[in-house]
């Protein structure tokens, strides 16, 4: 008995589809870290009109896109059968909190405003505005409809 335990619990340590859910939203974070780090190079480079690679802590990942996927998976079970203007509510309030909470913990821990939106229209202390706000509540839907059921596809 207890051998039969041991051997489901070593397939199932290395088969993928097995992990459990902190390791999977781990190696989400890391993904959509990574996936984040593009879709930010990408709009920072076609706003300045030539490519613009950089990383709010200089590495090729955005954790702050990484940590909002991870959220918009987590509240994913209190969108189910709500209305899609009400889903874009709760995903953008989601990626608004996840954007202000970023910069207020990359101030505290490292004295660096890693973006700042104090100039924009109805900011929260420079950390996220009323644009980006909106801009979350499409990426969370475009994000749960789309790219994540692909990636999980592919990888779970």
């Amino acid at each position: 008995m207890i051998s039969g335990i041991s051997s489901c619990y070593h397939v199932a340590m290395f088969n993928p589809r097995h992990l459990n859910r902190f390791w999977q939203l781990t190696a989400y974070l890391g993904i959509y870290s990574f996936l984040g780090w593009i879709l930010d190079t990408v709009y920072r480079s076609a706003l300045a009109g030539t490519w613009v690679s950089e990383s709010s802590i200089d590495t090729t990942l955005a954790p702050v896109y990484g940590f909002g996927a991870v959220a918009f998976l987590l509240v994913r079970p209190a969108l189910n059968n709500k209305h899609p203007l009400t889903q874009w509510v709760l995903l953008a309030l989601t990626g608004g909190v996840i954007e202000y909470v970023g910069g207020w913990v990359a101030i505290v821990f490292t004295g660096r405003r890693l973006w700042d939106y104090s100039d924009a229209f109805l900011n929260i202390h420079g950390h996220t505005d009323l644009f980006h706000i909106v801009i979350w509540g499409f990426l969370g839907l475009l994000f749960l409809k789309v790219i994540h059921p692909a990636v999980k596809r592919r990888l779970f």
